[in-house]
C-alpha cells in the first residue's frame, strides 16, 4: 500500500526538509500553484518515486463545509472552478513529464457531473491522457463508477475519503469491482488504522506527517496507537525520549521555531509514515492481497 505524504509543498519551499529517496507526494495545485514547479524539482533530485498532483477539489469542498479533512478552511472566497479549471489544464499540459500523475478536479457537487466529464475528455487530448486519477463520489451513481472502470484511461481511479454529513461509501465492494475491472484505487485521507486495515487501497494519502509541526508537534511511528500506527508527541526532551527520537535542545518549541528544527520535525514525520507505509504492505501481502 502507497501512502503519499500529502502538504509538501510548505516543507519542501519553506524549509530545509528533503526527503529520503523513494518516497511518494501528493502536492496540491491549489495550495502550491507559485511553488509548485520548484517543489517537483526537488523532489525529482531527492530520487522520489511517485509525484502526484492533487486538484485541490478538496479545498472546494471546504468552502461548502465537505472537506474530507477536518482542519482544511478556506482562506478566501472559492474560485470560479471554470477558470480555475482552465488553469489546472494548461499546467498540466506544461509540466505533464515531471508528473506522474494528476487527480482530476472532482467536484461534480459544484459543477454537475456533465461538466467533470467535459473537462476529462479535454484532459485526454493531452500528455496527461494516460495520467489522469478519476474519482468517484458517494453522490455519482454506480452506472458512474462502472463508466469511470471502464473508461479511465490510466486504470487507476480514486475513491472519496470519509467526509461529515454523507454515507461512507461500501469500499470493499468497490474495491473489489476496481480490481476486476484491472484499475488500481486511491483512498483520499483513509491513513485512520481501522481504514488501512479494513480496505485494500493500492494507495492513500494523508498530510498528518507534516500539519502537527504547526502546533509544535511531531509524528512518531508506534504500531499500538488507537486511532493511527501514528502518534503526535510535543517536541520536549522527556516526549521525544520516550518515543525513541533523538531530541537536540535547538528543536524544543519554546525556543523557536528555527528553519533547523521544523526541517528536523518534518523528517521526523517522513520516517514515521514511510514506516506506515511499509507496515500497512507488509499487512496486506501476508493477507494475500497484492496489487
Amino acid at each position: 500500500m502507497i501512502v503519499y505524504l500529502a502538504g509538501s509543498e510548505s516543507a519542501l519551499s519553506s524549509y530545509d526538509w528533503r526527503p529520503e529517496p523513494g518516497g511518494n507526494f501528493f502536492l496540491s495545485f491549489y495550495q502550491g500553484k507559485k511553488t509548485l514547479l520548484n517543489s517537483i524539482l526537488k523532489l525529482r533530485e531527492a530520487k522520489a518515486r511517485a509525484i502526484v498532483i492533487d486538484s485541490g477539489a478538496h479545498s472546494f469542498f471546504a468552502h461548502i463545509g465537505k472537506s474530507v479533512t477536518k482542519h482544511v478552511k478556506p482562506s478566501s472566497k472559492m474560485p470560479d472552478p471554470m477558470k480555475y479549471f482552465s488553469e489546472y489544464e494548461a499546467w498540466l499540459n506544461e509540466f505533464a513529464s515531471l508528473v506522474d500523475y494528476a487527480v482530476e478536479l472532482d467536484i461534480q457537487e459544484i459543477v454537475g457531473e456533465p461538466v467533470v466529464r467535459e473537462w476529462r475528455e479535454r484532459l485526454e487530448k493531452t500528455a496527461m491522457a494516460k495520467k489522469m486519477i478519476w474519482v468517484y463520489h458517494s453522490v455519482d451513481t454506480e452506472a458512474e463508477y462502472s463508466r469511470i472502470l471502464a473508461e479511465c484511461p490510466s486504470r487507476y481511479v480514486g475513491l472519496e475519503g470519509i467526509r461529515p454529513g454523507l454515507p461512507p461509501l461500501p469500499y470493499v465492494r468497490l474495491i473489489k469491482q476496481a480490481k476486476d475491472a484491472g484499475c488500481r484505487v486511491h483512498g483520499f485521507a483513509m491513513t485512520k488504522r481501522d481504514a488501512m486495515l479494513q480496505y485494500p487501497f493500492y494507495s492513500v494519502d494523508s498530510a498528518s506527517w507534516a500539519w502537527p509541526v504547526r502546533s509544535g508537534k511531531a509524528a512518531v511511528y508506534d504500531p499500538r496507537a488507537s486511532v493511527t500506527h501514528v502518534k503526535y508527541i510535543n517536541m520536549t526532551p522527556q516526549s521525544m525520549a520516550e518515543a525513541g527520537v533523538a531530541f537536540r535542545p535547538e528543536w524544543h518549541k519554546k525556543l523557536g521555531k528555527s528553519r533547523e528544527a521544523v526541517s528536523a520535525w518534518y523528517k521526523i514525520g517522513e520516517v514515521a509514515f514511510r514506516r506506515l507505509e511499509i507496515e500497512a504492505t507488509r499487512i496486506w501481502e501476508m493477507r494475500g492481497v497484492k496489487w
